[in-house]
């Protein structure tokens, strides 16, 4: 992406380890292979939040030029920021240096408001917690698998479900999952809405689109990896992630038909649908990358989940698998953040329901 600078909104995402600047070009916020740019920097924090608009003029011009980590927005020739609808705010972390964009001009309009469905109390987003309070992004739980009630859809934002020790087709036992399928079907079908599923979240999505789940020939505990497809390769959702890398598995179940229009972006062995996106904004994953530390002991205090971890593992298999999250859990702190950030740019794709 060589080139000669040209003045640009600098588009920051969020905080990164490693700092990496890239070159936008004037025409829009994409690469040369039509990708969403993302750029994350070292030397300062800055954070997009949805629904925003930004008019931000630089007082010498801006731009974000090839360079090495580290190195700060370079500036050009004497002008003004061009203004550009992009759908998150940028937040500065400490005043800009001469000669870096001011972003004093943005103007707030709101922040993102997330319904969360959960299906058991130690069953939480995890580490996506931490991602929404930084970004000022607020969410509300609702724990079914309590009785607690399912609140009007109007006045949130997105929608994610999450995991639990159920299957999706025991009706009978947990009557409750026939309206939260109905619920699904209504905010991502016919509203439109942002949706993030995760392990039984996932497959309630395959099953209130019209798929199907049943029970896994072999079931997936541990610490194992999991393969992108070439849609995967391709999608918003998983971009920047390794063709390879690691996650938690914990399931029994899976999904064992896609609903049509789907795509299956990532894939194991023993389980072919571990990723899907249905419509630009509708994604969900079978995996957990959310994982925290206490995320093995807490989940083995479900009986279901218990029982699973002894039959694949053994009797210290809650030991084994604690030992085996903890080592990587830095690649997992890594690998969420960017599903985060990815959730976010396919949040803000067009909106409407539809494929």
């Amino acid at each position: 992406m060589a080139g000669q600078p040209t003045p640009v909104l600098a588009t920051i995402l969020r905080r990164s380890g490693s700092a990496v600047v890239v070159t936008l070009p004037e025409s829009g916020f994409r690469n040369d292979s039509n990708r969403p740019v993302i750029v994350t920097t070292s030397f300062r924090r800055l954070n997009f939040r949805l629904h925003e608009d930004i008019a931000c003029r630089a007082e010498n011009g801006a731009v974000v030029d090839d360079c090495a980590p580290g190195s700060a927005l370079k500036t050009a020739e004497a002008g003004s920021m061009p203004r550009m609808r992009y759908p998150r705010r940028v937040q500065t972390g400490c005043a800009p240096s001469p000669g870096q964009c001011n972003f004093s001009k943005v103007r707030k309009r709101s922040d993102m408001h997330i319904l969360v469905l959960q299906h058991a109390a130690c069953e939480h987003p995890g580490s996506f917690r931490n991602f929404l309070g930084e970004d000022g992004h607020s969410w509300v739980s609702v724990e079914l698998d309590e009785g607690e009630p399912l609140p009007p859809i109007d006045g949130f934002d997105a929608l994610w479900v999450l995991g639990g020790p159920m299957d999706v087709w025991e009706e009978d036992k947990h009557p409750w999952l026939v309206t939260e399928k109905e619920f699904i079907r209504d905010a991502v079908q016919v509203r439109g809405l942002p949706f993030l599923g995760l392990c039984l979240g996932h497959q309630l999505l395959a099953e209130a689109l019209g798929g199907a789940c049943g029970k896994s020939e072999t079931p997936e505990i541990g610490v194992l990896d999991v393969h992108l497809t070439k849609d995967g390769m391709d999608s918003a959702f998983l971009d920047g992630l390794p063709e390879v890398f690691k996650c938690l598995q914990w399931h029994g179940a899976e999904i064992s038909r896609m609903p049509e229009g789907a795509r299956c972006l990532a894939t194991t062995k023993e389980c072919k649908v571990q990723a899907m996106q249905w419509g630009p904004r509708a994604h969900s994953v079978q995996f957990h990358l959310e994982i925290e530390d206490d995320t093995v002991a807490n989940w083995a205090m479900i009986p279901e989940y218990a029982g699973a971890l002894r039959d694949a593992l053994g009797p210290d298999g809650e030991a084994q698998l604690g030992a085996a999250c903890a080592a990587e859990m830095p690649g997992f702190l890594r690998h969420a953040e960017r599903v985060y950030i990815n959730w976010l740019q396919t949040a803000a794709q067009g909106t409407g329901p539809g494929r």
